[in-house]
């Protein structure tokens, strides 16, 4: 059965059956090469584009995927990491403070703005922010070994802010809640 709505080109293909084999050959004995490399081991001339080459394994079956380059965290990595945490245990980090307040007020700005416009969108979101964040106290205490009364307040906080969100968009600054969260981020912060 013909399909209508499929109209042939007008274009005729610049690769002959054959070369598209050879395109096929070459890309199942070497998976790992890009298309502009299997193109480029063949006798092909060069009008022909890397696209073509593409279009041909395609139809052929075979997809096309960005080689993922990943560097695997080993315990060198981890002694690395450990290291500079304790030499940077008590450092001051006024400037990065400084930096952080500055972010985190445009951050609110534009938080104020999309609360007004998107108001069950914006909850969802800092809802599930507030999730994350919970499970990365959790994941910090069991496997990084923070202290413990920094991971008490920081997840204290965040449970707070949950019933702070219950009142959203109309959050009262003088809540106990949102007036304890604000502390316990105080002391998690200068508790080290």
């Amino acid at each position: 059965m013909r399909n209508f709505r499929r109209r042939p080109g007008g274009l005729t293909k610049k690769t002959t059956e054959v070369q598209d084999e050879e395109f096929l050959a070459i890309a199942r004995n070497n998976p790992l090469w890009s298309s502009a490399k299997i193109l480029h081991a063949t006798d092909i001339p060069v009008s022909t584009k890397t696209k073509t080459v593409r279009r041909r394994l395609k139809q052929a079956g075979l997809t096309c995927y960005k080689a993922a380059k990943v560097v695997q965290f080993t315990e060198e990595h981890a002694q690395m990491r450990r290291e500079f945490a304790l030499q940077n245990l008590n450092e001051n980090w006024e400037m990065q403070l400084v930096f952080l307040t500055v972010a985190i007020a445009a951050g609110l700005y534009y938080l104020a703005e999309l609360v007004e416009e998107y108001t069950v969108f914006t909850r969802k979101c800092i809802w599930w922010t507030n999730l994350v964040i919970l499970i990365l106290y959790l994941c910090l205490w069991l496997f990084e070994k923070f202290p413990i009364l920094m991971i008490f307040c920081g997840i204290l906080a965040q449970i707070l802010h949950f019933i702070v969100l219950q009142d959203f968009p109309f959050v009262t600054l003088t809540s106990p809640a949102f007036i304890l969260s604000l502390i316990l981020i105080t002391v998690k912060t200068r508790k080290r």
